[in-house]
């Protein structure tokens, strides 16, 4: 949580957050909204630069928690085969 503060706070006070899409997700969201969020704002990414002719930054602060997500999915289906 403190490293979401510190992004949004850091972006309100250079005033750069009218350009700023911010996808937040925090370690205890529901499964499913860590796994999909990484790949939603990876998707605006693409939008934004290929479409709209932008300059991006994509900042995942934490592979962790979307790798645990993944395992928590996968982990049932593997027992099952």
């Amino acid at each position: 949580m403190e490293t979401a503060r510190f992004f949004k706070s850091d972006f309100e006070e250079n005033g750069s957050m009218d350009n700023v899409c911010l996808f937040l997700n925090l370690a205890n969201d529901p499964t499913i909204e860590r796994i999909i969020t990484p790949r939603l704002a990876l998707t605006t990414a693409e939008f934004l630069a290929y479409q709209c002719e932008k300059h991006v930054l994509v900042i995942l602060t934490d592979m962790s928690s979307y790798a645990e997500a993944l395992r928590e999915v996968t982990f049932p289906f593997i027992e099952m085969a």
